[in-house]
């Protein structure tokens, strides 16, 4: 009964500091973790009045932090479970519901696919990947056990690895390029139509190897750029922050290739991009992009940049001479 007058006094305002932290602290654990459930005799323990309270007041906080919980009971369901997908509004992003998505992934699923949508999901050792739109990603079938653990990813994503030195952390992208760690976070962009891949390590180290003998280790802002066709792995000195600035809005474009270019419009403002044949692209792209960003702005952008005209319709941005 102590858990029942704990959340009834939290929802009510009438709870001490250190009843607060308790209540704080059993929500976050809870959310975190897909492995946990609450036990039947645990549940039983809250009052259908005090949780419903509760997940209310919680509900209508605004808060960036706020995520969706879904408590799991016993039984042989919880032992499928490898990703749980929460809300993931990252701040001047999300508009609407239409922008999130939300579900349970089990270990043997097939892709999981982003489309328009950002998606956060929680792996069952306590992993956390910010995926990006239009990507896929899955869990390995028979290969996330107790020696190691690998996924796959197609397009872009944002990993925050749990530590565990005795299983490591393995994904796999496109062109046969391996990424492992132990436990770090690190950025990894493997759009199929860029042609290339790109690591960038924000904290730990990183392994990079390809299909044959080549790797790069990879420490906190250095990132490897992979193109297949050459089929070299170096690294180089960024600012790490910049390449996952889109989990908040904004795309740091230094060097982009027009394909890139076209992808990121292709995200943020759902606009095609279309050149006429007389234009050349083979000028590098150095501009930030951005939810704040109208389109017309970057239309105006990219058309000083080629010396064209540009003008926005039937959801297709379209530079010509």
């Amino acid at each position: 009964m102590r858990l029942k007058r704990l959340f009834s006094g939290y929802v009510k305002g009438k709870s001490n500091k250190e009843e607060e932290r308790i209540v704080e602290v059993w929500y976050e654990r809870k959310t975190a973790s897909a492995r946990e459930k609450v036990t039947e005799q645990e549940a039983e323990a809250f009052s259908e009045e005090a949780w419903q309270e509760f997940k209310d007041w919680r509900k209508s906080k605004k808060s960036q932090k706020s995520k969706r919980m879904r408590l799991m009971y016993g039984g042989a369901a919880a032992a499928v479970i490898a990703v749980m997908i929460i809300l993931f509004p990252p701040a001047g992003i999300v508009e609407s519901a239409a922008d999130l998505y939300s579900g349970i992934v089990t270990r043997d699923a097939h892709y999981t696919e982003s489309g328009d949508k950002l998606l956060s999901l929680v792996l069952e050792d306590g992993t956390k990947i910010s995926v990006n739109k239009n990507s896929r990603f899955r869990v390995l079938p028979g290969k996330f056990n107790s020696k190691v653990r690998e996924v796959e990813l197609i397009g872009e994503a944002f990993f925050e690895v749990a530590r565990d030195e005795n299983r490591p952390f393995i994904v796999h992208t496109p062109g046969g390029l391996q990424t492992q760690v132990l436990g770090t976070s690190f950025n990894i962009t493997a759009y199929e139509e860029l042609g290339e891949q790109t690591v960038t390590v924000l904290t730990g180290l990183v392994k990079v190897s390809d299909a044959g003998e080549q790797s790069v280790l990879l420490k906190p802002d250095f990132s490897t750029v992979y193109k297949k066709e050459k089929g070299t792995l170096s690294a180089r000195h960024v600012d790490a922050g910049l390449s996952t600035a889109w989990r908040e809005g904004t795309y740091y474009l230094n060097e982009a290739s027009f394909a890139e270019v076209a992808l990121r419009i292709k995200q943020i403002y759902n606009l095609s991009l279309f050149v006429s044949d007389d234009i050349q692209l083979s000028q590098p792209i150095h501009m930030t992009l951005s939810y704040d960003i109208p389109p017309e702005v970057i239309a105006q952008g990219l058309a000083d940049v080629y010396h064209v005209s540009a003008r926005i319709e039937n959801n297709t941005l379209i530079l010509a001479k």
